[in-house]
């Protein structure tokens, strides 16, 4: 096919004139609890199976033989302080090979001519078209009117209308030495912060704004979303994902919200204020009551019988799901809800934030008998149990860094 290549139309809007300084974070200096909340999260992380949910047949499980296995085993066998020192320092190791970019081949790869320039321009166009989708800015036409005005405008003025408008933080804090982006105040604007954001505002007001909601995330990266989505007044967020996941989740937003707003596994819940819940699969079998259960770029990914059982759960616990994901596997989302029973109602349009990408919202019928579409047993450990076999597509759909 002749034209622009397909990254050119990951681009939304023209590259602006004014260039864009990439950052580097610096992280920040240990807090008097941090050896506190790494112990939290160690014990947790040492109770799992680690190796469970990797397929003998997963890339997931060469990045891990091949990675990440003396990492992880002196985060199992060390001391505190020496898991400390890993991770002050994922830009050192591969702990978040895949998920997020900050690794050990980052700093080779942004030594290609031109990266931290594509890199800068493209977040800058990830944050024009959060204020797009927000409102804050109006969307530019083509057929008329002023055309390229909003790439031209200072990241600052952008990132205050933001605020204004949502009344919640938007960078995400510089925690972790290494990761790039654009600096904003003492936060890092980057590309998985900015969608994060805007899925939290999302789902959020799918909820209706209410401080007692209930949101479900499965599969949360960093704890991004699940970070904006407190912030924003959301009174309980969970995020179900791995033990590697989870320890890099604990992490992450133990210090950026405070050791008292995370509960971990095994963890009573706080008797007041809104926090995040970092948990493993088996927290599903409880059937939990959920306002709403979230997934972003994961199930078109899974394969379709693993994507089915995680919706046979998820019906169970919610009456509604938020999806944003890809079609360019062999299913889709919608695909698999009308193979675990349809849905009552539907919404369905592009993502605002990523080009390829579709956003659903789904209403389910009344909760189904558990299993009855896709086979007998537990299927929520039948589907963690399948993701990381097929989890390394999700690196070819990501940015090559």
């Amino acid at each position: 096919m002749s034209g622009a290549s397909r990254f050119e139309w990951m681009k939304h809007h023209a590259v602006s004139p004014h260039g864009e300084r990439l950052d580097c974070g610096v992280g920040c200096p240990p807090s008097a609890d941090e050896l506190e909340i790494i112990g939290r999260a160690l014990r947790v992380f040492r109770s799992a199976d680690i190796e469970r949910y990797y397929g003998r047949d997963s890339q997931w499980r060469v990045f891990y033989e091949s990675k990440q296995r003396a990492t992880v085993q002196t985060l199992l066998e060390g001391s505190v302080e020496e898991a400390a020192q890993i991770l002050r320092n994922l830009d050192c190791n591969y702990l978040c090979y895949g998920f997020e970019d900050l690794h050990a081949d980052v700093p080779e790869a942004y030594a290609i001519p031109g990266q931290r320039e594509a890199y800068a321009m493209h977040c800058k166009d990830l944050l024009v078209r959060l204020g797009e989708a927000l409102g804050v800015l109006r969307v530019e036409n083509p057929e008329g009117g002023e055309w390229g005005n909003n790439m031209q405008l200072p990241q600052d003025e952008v990132v205050r209308r933001i605020r204004q408008c949502t009344k919640t933080p938007l960078p995400i804090p510089d925690l972790n030495r290494g990761l790039h982006g654009l600096r904003s105040g003492s936060g890092l604007l980057t590309e998985r912060g900015l969608n994060s954001y805007y899925c939290a505002y999302r789902a959020l007001q799918v909820v209706g704004g209410q401080n007692g909601s209930r949101i479900l995330e499965i599969g949360g990266g960093m704890g991004y979303v699940a970070y904006f989505a407190v912030l924003s007044g959301c009174q309980e967020f969970t995020v179900v994902d791995l033990p590697l996941s989870n320890l890099l989740q604990s992490y992450f937003l133990m210090r950026a919200l405070g050791g008292d707003r995370v509960v971990l596994t095994g963890e009573p819940d706080p008797s007041q204020g809104n926090f995040v819940r970092i948990t493993s699969p088996a927290f599903l079998a409880k059937k939990p009551p959920i306002d709403l259960v979230v997934n972003v770029d994961g199930f078109t990914e899974y394969g379709i019988e693993t994507a089915g059982n995680y919706l046979d759960m998820i019906r169970q616990i919610s009456p509604r799901m938020l999806s944003v994901n890809h079609e360019a596997n062999s299913y889709s989302f919608r695909d698999v809800v009308e193979k675990t029973g349809g849905f009552a109602n539907a919404q369905r349009h592009p993502y605002w934030m990523r080009n390829g990408y579709v956003e659903e919202l789904i209403d389910f019928h009344q909760p189904m008998e558990l299993g009855k579409t896709v086979g007998s047993g537990n299927a929520m450990e039948r589907a963690f149990s399948m993701v990381e076999k097929v989890r390394e597509k999700v690196k070819r759909w990501r940015r090559p860094i």
